[in-house]
């Protein structure tokens, strides 16, 4: 079944694997929630804390996360059609719009990089590593759009012969 997935879409499945990997990692680490009441008097703080640090993930930034869940739902969809349909044309239909959702959840973690939520959050391992899957994600979608070649298991679709006029 994988001869049916071109070099490019090895490249997008790493990165929707690796993306979704992320997604259960903590993005960002703030302080306790003792050393933030100690930090800021007046500081509201809903709930008990403890001495430990408080971890954000992907469901704790607004924008960035629907566009990090589309690209990872058509990137999927994109290598099974790659893998279950008869031609090739789907994953290359697929192809397109996770262009387009692949390069918005990039630009989105990029943003994060250097803006985190808060001014005193630091950036943790599942951020760079969004970052990477995304990227290659969004690298291996354009990469698949320019790709003619075709895979194994399919066959070359006929060009219309050039038309010679006299």
């Amino acid at each position: 079944m994988s001869a049916k997935l071109r070099p490019a879409e090895f490249l997008a499945l790493a990165g929707t694997v690796i993306l979704f990997i992320s997604t259960f990692l903590p993005w960002f680490a703030l302080p306790s929630a003792a050393s933030i009441a100690r930090d800021t008097p007046g500081a509201r703080l809903v709930g008990g804390g403890d001495d430990g640090p408080i971890n954000l993930n992907v469901w704790d930034l607004s924008l960035t996360r629907w566009w990090v869940y589309l690209a990872i739902l058509l990137g999927a969809c994109m290598v099974l059609a790659a893998l279950l349909s008869k031609t090739a044309e789907w994953s290359i239909i697929l192809c397109t719009p996770l262009v387009l959702v692949s390069g918005i959840a990039f630009l989105c973690l990029l943003g994060r990089l250097f803006n985190s939520p808060t001014s005193y959050a630091t950036n943790q391992f599942g951020l760079y590593l969004a970052f990477v899957g995304s990227a290659a994600l969004f690298a291996g979608t354009c990469w698949a759009i320019r790709d003619d070649s075709v895979p194994e298991g399919f066959e070359k679709a006929p060009r219309p012969e050039l038309i010679h006029v006299d």
